[in-house]
C-alpha cells in the first residue's frame, strides 16, 4: 500500500511539473529553451523586431555571431521572424514585473536522480563482482568434483 502512495505522489509531482511547464512555455528562450530564473545569469533581452530571448553569452549572441560568420557579410536574422538582426540590436528588457521560476524543487529532484544513478552503478558493480565470484566458485566446484571422481 505504501508503494501506491509513493507512486501516486511521484505521478502528481510529474503532472504538476508538466502543467507548470505548459504554463511557463511563454517565458522560455526560443534558442536555448531555458526559463528565465532567479539564478543562473539569464536576463531578458529583445531584438529590434521585439522578440524576446534570455541572454547568457551562449544564446542570442552566439546565434547572431555564428550566422554572421557563416554568411560572411555580417547579415543575420532573428531566429523567429527572420528580420535583420545584429549584435547592436540586442537590448536588455527591464520589465516592471517579472515572474521568475523557482527551480529549487527541480534542482532537488535532479540531485535525487543523480544519487539514484550512483546507487544503481554501485549495485551493478556489486552484481558483477558477485557474478564473477559465483563463476569462480562454480569452476572450483567442477575441479573439486573432477578430482573426486
Amino acid at each position: 500500500m505504501a508503494e501506491i502512495n509513493v507512486d501516486s505522489n511521484k505521478r502528481q509531482k510529474i503532472e504538476n511539473t508538466q502543467t507548470r511547464e505548459v504554463e511557463d512555455e511563454h517565458i522560455t528562450c526560443t534558442i536555448c529553451s531555458e526559463v528565465w530564473t532567479s539564478g543562473g545569469g539569464h536576463c531578458l533581452v529583445s531584438l529590434k523586431c521585439g522578440h524576446l530571448f534570455v541572454y547568457p553569452i551562449s544564446c542570442i549572441t552566439r546565434w547572431i555571431t555564428e550566422r554572421a560568420h557563416k554568411l560572411g557579410d555580417k547579415k543575420t536574422f532573428c531566429p523567429i521572424c527572420m528580420k535583420p538582426a545584429r549584435l547592436n540590436d540586442i537590448r536588455i528588457v527591464v520589465p516592471i514585473k517579472l515572474v521568475v521560476k523557482d527551480t529549487a524543487e527541480i534542482n532537488i529532484l535532479k540531485k535525487e536522480v543523480e544519487m539514484k544513478k550512483s546507487k544503481i552503478c554501485e549495485y551493478r558493480n556489486a552484481l558483477e563482482l558477485a557474478q564473477l565470484s559465483l563463476s569462480l566458485s562454480k569452476r572450483e566446484l567442477k575441479r573439486a568434483q573432477g578430482t573426486l571422481l
